[in-house]
């Protein structure tokens, strides 16, 4: 790593470059030691009828003592891999003086963050969605990275600041630019998961009659992991984890401007817009799913047979967007005279296809993302905060009782209050429903019956009078939603719920005791949410729950803690 910096009359040139290695293991096995079930179907009474083990009959215990499980899965071969990647960064930037009222930025940093490359070529693979065939670096098919790299990562930068002759309180700066993210590494588990260096067997007894399975005998045999060559194919029945083989990185595009004034010896306000834009995040989705493009909310039975030796696939892909608009207002008051006031207000409006990334499957249909597109999970629109730090003018060196004596002083000086107040708007979330499209990954959300959603019912305004009218919390009304039809997708879209508000009040009070010059002692009682202030979590919104609509759980009440704090 290396950064230099030259000066030459009104610019600050700085150049350098960072070279990076990184090494990292991946284990993703599951059940690699086997996992049992036993669920007293063979300890238990027959029916003559049926042959069917008889309900609360059996010991789940006995049929484990006696070694007869009913379900058995465990892990055949090994996802276990050692990967490494390196970086290679530049950058070079000028800060320019332009003249006194104006300074201006810009530079341009380049990015190439290589693939992961396994040493154990023989565990990972690529997928082709033209052939349906797996792609294996050990035969030439595909690069020993399996993703593709990106050398395409140009990121220009340009700011200014700007105080104007003619308005020498006032201070406008800008800028914009274009950042790289490095996909996150857990990712690289889509091309080691998966058939021949790793599978998992799944065996089940149906529980009748004599024992299919017993242990030393026959439970999870061994399997002889295939050789990975020209005719090895994917086996039957496969549901296959792949990634995307373009590499092609995340990106966001980002610009603010902001207008900063001046108000007075202590007084300074300002407002500020940021924006931004990203595009390939990371976004997990069921690839081999019964959908079509274009049809919004029916599975289309019978689609997925492309692929006929898989039964379904994971994919991780870069298919994620997300786009934010953002205000903050500020006011602030320095500290002087033993006061200090910060006050601002955020307004934003962020929008995405996922906000979980790699996390999980927020996606509704696989094959049409436009239904995911919704506020983003982590929204919130509005936000205020004021802090305040006041020193009591009472004591020793104060406005009041300046020549207060020692004792006196140890009660009545060295006294500081503050507080911090904030409210924010509730969080988005969505209505969910039993998931009965037959398919994996999705994320089923409830239909819409066109009824207001937070229309007046029996005499129940929602999210009013909980104590009166309203002694069920319904936040909505749970008229508005309906369970969706097996088959079908939920037509409410995405994050249309906004969840409850929050109030809070953090106050504290500091008495400040001097010992000598260096040392000090400080007693501090703190009340966090002092007033106690209800902060209710988002309703219940499952609509096939006897809850649906309701608030069922708040956050913690207020919290008293007192603290010596010793300097020295």
């Amino acid at each position: 790593m290396n950064a230099t910096t030259w000066v030459k009359n009104s610019h600050t040139v700085k150049f350098g470059f960072e070279i990076r290695q990184a090494r990292f293991f991946v284990d993703g096995d599951n059940s690699p030691r086997g996992s049992f079930t036993f669920n007293g179907s063979y300890s238990a009474a027959s029916d003559p009828a049926t042959g069917n083990p008889l309900a609360r009959t059996g010991d789940p215990v006995a049929d484990f003592l006696l070694g007869y499980p009913t379900n058995m899965n465990g892990a055949v071969g090994t996802s276990v891999t050692h990967f490494q990647n390196h970086a290679l960064n530049a950058f070079v930037q000028d800060d320019w003086k332009v003249n006194r009222q104006l300074t201006l930025n810009y530079g341009m940093r380049w990015e190439f963050m290589g693939p992961p490359e396994a040493e154990e070529q023989g565990n990972v693979y690529g997928f082709d969605f033209r052939t349906g065939r797996q792609l294996f670096p050990t035969l030439g098919q595909i690069r020993k990275s399996v993703i593709s790299p990106d050398r395409k990562n140009f990121a220009p930068r340009f700011g200014l600041a700007y105080n104007p002759k003619w308005a020498p309180s006032v201070a406008i700066r800008s800028g914009i630019g274009i950042y790289w993210d490095q996909t996150q590494m857990n990712e690289i588990q889509f091309i080691v998961n998966g058939p021949p260096a790793y599978t998992q067997q799944n065996l089940n007894a149906t529980g009748r009659g004599l024992p299919e399975f017993e242990f030393g005998r026959n439970t999870l045999p061994a399997v002889v992991v295939p050789p990975v060559d020209g005719n090895y194919i994917t086996p039957l029945g496969t549901n296959l984890c792949a990634a995307e083989l373009d590499g092609r990185k995340p990106r966001m595009y980002m610009w603010t401007m902001s207008l900063q004034k001046s108000l007075g010896a202590n007084w300074v306000a300002e407002a500020a817009y940021v924006g931004s834009q990203g595009r390939r995040l990371s976004k997990r989705y069921n690839s081999y799913a019964n959908v079509t493009p274009g049809i919004l909310y029916d599975v289309t039975p019978g689609v997925a047979t492309q692929y006929p030796r898989l039964i379904g696939m994971l994919y991780s892909s870069q298919a994620g967007k997300s786009q934010m608009h953002g205000l903050n207002m500020k006011l602030e008051r320095r500290f002087n005279n033993g006061f200090q006031l910060l006050m601002a207000h955020t307004w934003m409006k962020s929008i995405d296809t996922d906000s979980a990334g790699s996390w999980g499957t927020p996606n509704l249909n696989p094959a049409n993302f436009q239904l995911d597109k919704g506020v983003s999970d982590f929204n919130i629109p509005h936000r205020t905060v004021a802090s305040i730090v006041y020193e009591l003018p009472f004591g020793q060196g104060k406005r009041f009782l300046p020549d207060l004596g020692r004792a006196a002083n140890l009660v009545v000086g060295g006294w500081q209050i503050n507080t911090i107040a904030s409210w924010m708007s509730g969080v988005p979330r969505i209505v969910s429903s039993p998931n009965g499209t037959t398919l994996a990954f999705v994320s089923q959300r409830a239909n819409a019956t066109g009824t207001g959603i937070y229309s007046g019912f029996n005499n129940v305004t929602p999210r009013e009078d909980f104590g009166g009218s309203n002694p069920g919390r319904f936040w909505l009304n749970p008229g508005a939603f309906s369970q969706t039809a097996p088959l079908k997708f939920g037509t409410s879209g995405r994050n249309i719920i906004q969840g409850p508000a929050w109030w809070n009040f953090d106050l504290s009070a500091f008495k400040n005791f001097k010992i000598t010059e260096r040392t000090g002692l400080q007693f501090r009682a703190e009340a966090f949410n002092g007033f106690n202030n209800v902060q209710f979590f988002p309703p219940d919104l499952n609509v096939a729950s006897p809850n649906f609509g309701t608030l069922q759980g708040a956050n913690r009440p207020r919290v008293m803690q007192l603290a010596l704090r010793l300097t020295f």
